[in-house]
């Protein structure tokens, strides 16, 4: 397949988001980073590496990924964990000016339901892992 740029997906667990992007065609080599290996087979352009995000990244993926991709990461964890993640990201990109995605619930600009939702995620994130939705 034609892999015209290297997408990193951090925190990309079992490879959803790996699968749904090359459905789409998107030209990409994918490599996932998570606390545990996919336990899934990929196509030749997705490799899934064991990475804690609060480490910096091995040196054989420093300027390596074009694309940054965090989907519903960040509201995992605590504020000074997602400092930490995101100071390794900034590191790990070195000079090759790579760009950053985070898919995230935005609170406060949808109606009210979706909005009561939204809130109802937020204590869940709290209580269950210290994280929290942001706005």
């Amino acid at each position: 397949p034609n892999t015209s740029f290297r997408l990193c997906d951090i925190g990309g667990a079992a490879g959803v988001d790996a699968d749904l992007l090359l459905k789409m065609g998107v030209p990409a080599r994918i490599t996932i980073l998570d606390f545990q290996k996919a336990r899934v087979t990929f196509p030749n352009n997705v490799t899934s590496i064991v990475h804690d995000m609060f480490q910096a990244f091995p040196p054989t993926m420093r300027g390596k990924c074009d694309f940054f991709w965090l989907d519903f990461v960040i509201q995992d964890f605590s504020d000074s964990k997602v400092v930490s993640m995101l100071r390794h990201l900034r590191a790990a990109v070195g000079s090759l000016g790579s760009r950053l995605a985070m898919l995230q619930h935005v609170l406060g600009v949808h109606g009210a339901q979706l909005e009561s939702f939204k809130a109802e995620m937020d204590l869940w994130q709290m209580v269950g892992f210290g994280g929290r939705e942001r706005s």
